[in-house]
């Protein structure tokens, strides 16, 4: 059952059925929160209010059609500062739409986005797109997961052991991840990555495994408190509640005129 809300302004979507529960804003096409049944709520969101036209923090925004920064353009792209439209919802799921013109390119450059979330015991978020511009062109995309912790002190990781990343907090150097990863430390990592994962939070009690799809990078990211103090939209103490976990492909995909490009991920949470 889909359920029409307002929150923060920003219209929401609420999809309930006797597995869980999610919240979705058309604002960004932005997974707000999924909560299982009889569990406790899987993402963090902050309690500040984003500005009139910025980015809602916490959740799984998503970044397209680029990650990070590029000149003259928006963060991360546009399509989380974007309002997305209600295109099919059903008794488990339910599909988001976005299209318009490629910003940064010249005219006659049409994208269609999509996103479809199924919930059954596990959530399912699938995000698709394509553009009619004629030549290929390059993409990158993330589902920026914001999971809700006790602690980074309280996280074991496992799956991310031993892999090549990029460390953007050491100007991009190029690493291998420990064999035991201090959740806590700050972390800004784009760690090569097509395989699953598994969050173990014994404040919590809880275990939350990613099983990610035509993805191949894990970036891991946990700022520091000194950085946390400059951004604005995370509420005080935030920062110690959430870790950072996201599917993406950053290798600059080239994706040909009217070609489907797929990137999807399914998280499962357990009692260990």
């Amino acid at each position: 059952m889909i359920k029409e809300y307002i929150w923060q302004d920003k219209p929401c979507l609420e999809l309930n059925t006797p597995l869980g529960q999610l919240q979705i804003s058309l604002w960004g096409g932005q997974l707000l929160q999924w909560v299982p049944k009889n569990a406790a709520p899987v993402f963090w969101l902050s309690r500040i209010p984003p500005q009139p036209g910025k980015p809602i923090r916490g959740g799984i925004p998503v970044c397209w059609p680029w990650f990070g920064g590029k000149e003259g353009y928006e963060s991360h792209g546009w399509a989380r500062t974007s309002l997305w439209t209600l295109e099919h919802s059903d008794e488990q799921s339910l599909t988001l739409s976005l299209s318009g013109s490629l910003k940064h390119l010249p005219e006659n450059s049409r994208y269609e986005i999509k996103q479809r979330f199924v919930l059954n015991d596990t959530l399912t978020q699938i995000l698709s797109f394509k553009h009619e511009h004629p030549s290929p062109v390059f993409f990158q995309t993330a589902l920026h997961s914001y999971f809700s912790v006790s602690h980074p002190s309280n996280v074991q990781l496992k799956g991310l052991e031993d892999k090549t990343y990029k460390d953007k907090l050491a100007n991009y150097a190029v690493k291998r991840t420990p064999n035991s990863i201090d959740a806590n430390l700050p972390w800004d990592a784009t760690i090569s990555n097509m395989e699953g994962w598994e969050l173990h939070d014994s404040g919590l009690n809880r275990l939350i495994k990613c099983q990610p799809s035509n993805a191949d990078t894990t970036v891991l990211w946990h700022p520091s408190d000194q950085t946390t103090q400059a951004m604005t939209d995370i509420h005080p103490g935030g920062n110690s509640e959430y870790l950072c976990l996201e599917t993406a492909n950053l290798e600059d995909i080239s994706v040909p005129p009217g070609q489907q490009v797929t990137l999807a991920h399914t998280i499962s949470v357990t009692t260990p």
